[in-house]
């Protein structure tokens, strides 16, 4: 028998893999895991949707600094300007320090690790100082 445990995205694997293999999988501890996001049925109960991530991540960089959102979206497009032509890639290239431009994101795409990288910084907003992470 195993006890299967796991924060965030970790939680919600450890509870589809207790869902999947009960007979091995005898218990489990999913500690913020969103395992009502997969329940699109529920949704509306739960007053979501597709966009409730990004609304809330747009809320956090307004409510920091209001002129975020529009730097955001213009150094997405300078992103993805420069991506025209084969110079400009791999300056990207360096600027990002990826091994190679598909490393930027998938095709048509240059500025997604930039946009994911954006999406994932609010998640780092703690109250008080971590490590190296500033408060």
């Amino acid at each position: 028998p195993v006890v299967a445990f796991g924060g965030s995205y970790g939680g919600t694997l450890t509870t589809f893999l207790r869902t999947a293999y009960p007979h091995v999988v005898v218990g489990g501890l999913a500690s913020s895991a969103p395992v009502g996001y997969y329940d699109t049925a529920g949704w509306e109960t739960a007053g979501i949707d597709e966009y409730t991530w990004s609304d809330i991540v747009t809320r956090v960089y307004d409510d920091a600094d209001p002129s975020c959102i529009d730097s955001m979206f213009a150094a997405t497009a300078a992103i993805e300007a420069k991506a025209a032509d084969e110079a400009g890639q791999a300056s990207l290239v360096d600027a990002f320090n990826v091994c190679e431009f598909a490393g930027l994101g998938p095709d048509g795409q240059p500025a997604a690790l930039f946009q994911y990288a954006l999406e994932s910084l609010p998640q780092l907003d703690y109250p008080v100082a971590i490590g190296d992470l500033p408060a």
